[in-house]
């Protein structure tokens, strides 16, 4: 099995994950957990984490080494994450719409990140600027829903050399 949704799952157990050696794509919409703890050193290239009630830490995102895309949409819990080891295959993360979500860090170690979006959270874009990006990033796009605020971002981001992506 190469693909697992997991849809409205509540309390389920993950460590049956652990089993499926071959599995590349995992994707959770709904229902409610805290974390995927249980998951471990894994093979998965694609994590979709999509309006997942109480969803509040990914502490062992370090156990998805193979990680190619990483979407966490819809967490009102999730406030923070820290890539604290190395992911060498992550090319393209997104967390949007996460409005508690105040702090990401460890860019530095995604060497191959090309994509970066960030759509409606609590990240401080004058901070968050000021931190080392991996030299890769190539579409780096950050948008508050505040049109002004937004205009005023893309211009700088811009001026540093990122595109938004979604220029025609």
């Amino acid at each position: 099995m190469e693909f697992l949704g997991l849809n409205s799952i509540s309390k389920v157990p993950l460590n049956f994950v652990n089993n499926l050696k071959k599995l590349k794509s995992l994707h959770f919409v709904l229902g409610g957990r805290e974390n995927l703890d249980e998951i471990e050193e894994n093979e998965i290239e694609n994590l979709e984490i999509i309006r997942v009630r109480a969803f509040n830490s990914l502490r062992n995102i370090s156990s998805f080494k193979k990680l190619k895309r990483l979407q966490i949409e819809d967490q009102i819990k999730f406030k923070e994450l820290d890539f604290n080891q190395a992911l060498p295959s992550l090319r393209d993360f997104k967390i949007l719409n996460c409005k508690t979500f105040k702090h990401l860090s460890g860019l530095e170690n995604l060497n191959n990140l090309s994509q970066l979006r960030i759509y409606k959270t609590d990240i401080d874009f004058d901070s968050f600027i000021n931190q080392s990006f991996p030299k890769s990033l190539d579409i780096f796009a950050f948008y508050t829903s505040k049109t002004k605020i937004d205009k005023g971002i893309k211009e700088r981001l811009l001026k540093l050399g990122y595109k938004d992506g979604l220029e025609r």
